[in-house]
């Protein structure tokens, strides 16, 4: 609804004003039936000319507030270029995954840091659902260099804060990868006799650092993980 809005606000109000405006000009038989019996005939169209008054002021009112909805989404804009000038914008992942030649996938998980204070990765998990991917953490790079970091064999997904620095002006980027070795459990949502697709989504915890530590989650959707043949777990 608030695409729609944005997209076609400026054509709905002037579609309302032509189609109310015709109606109460011209009229359809049940305007014509209504005026006689709310205006006498002695009052020579002034009960009419104050139907067409009150009826714009509702008009005016209806374009005031499309107008709004439409400022309302501009001033949103603007406030997030503002942010990303002076460094407030968040950071973002997304996630991508490569077949193994052996069957499986690894997947990688890309987080860049676009916010002007430094951040640390600290665990990942899959977000939910009827399926769950478990990830198991085998390199971590921050701005293509090796982080090292300590496998975790009762919490695979825990990176123990891998420090992204922040984002400075006129430089690139900040961003961090996350190679994973994967299994997936749980019930597939697509399968047939020899064909198994997972949907996941998955979340990276997270720590950002001004004068105070803000606790924060990520989250990435990575579909069509297929298995050829599929084995339950």
């Amino acid at each position: 609804m608030k695409a729609f809005f944005n997209k076609y606000a400026v054509w709905v109000t002037l579609a309302l004003f032509i189609v109310i405006a015709t109606i109460s000009l011209v009229g359809f038989e049940p305007t014509h039936a209504l005026l006689p019996s709310a205006c006498s005939e002695e009052d020579k169209g002034a009960c009419f000319r104050e139907w067409v008054s009150a009826l714009s002021g509702w008009v005016g009112g209806a374009a005031a507030f499309i107008t709004l909805i439409a400022i309302r989404h501009q001033i949103k804009l603007q406030q997030r270029q503002i942010d990303f000038q002076l460094g407030d914008a968040p950071p973002t992942m997304h996630a991508t995954k490569t077949r193994k030649n052996e069957g499986g996938w690894i997947v990688t998980l890309t987080v860049r840091n676009w916010n002007r204070r430094p951040m640390s990765l600290e665990f990942i998990y899959d977000f939910g659902g009827k399926s769950r991917m478990r990830l198991f953490p085998q390199a971590v790079m921050i701005n293509g260099e090796d982080c090292p970091f300590t496998k975790w064999e009762e919490s695979p997904g825990t990176l123990g804060s891998c420090m992204i620095p922040g984002r400075e002006e006129g430089l690139k980027v900040p961003y961090a990868e996350i190679v994973c070795d994967t299994t997936v459990e749980g019930e597939p949502d697509v399968r047939n006799d020899n064909y198994a697709a997972f949907d996941c989504i998955l979340a990276c915890g997270c720590h950002q650092y001004d004068s105070t530590r803000r606790s924060f989650v990520l989250t990435a959707e990575l579909k069509d993980i297929w298995f050829s043949p599929f084995k339950e777990a």
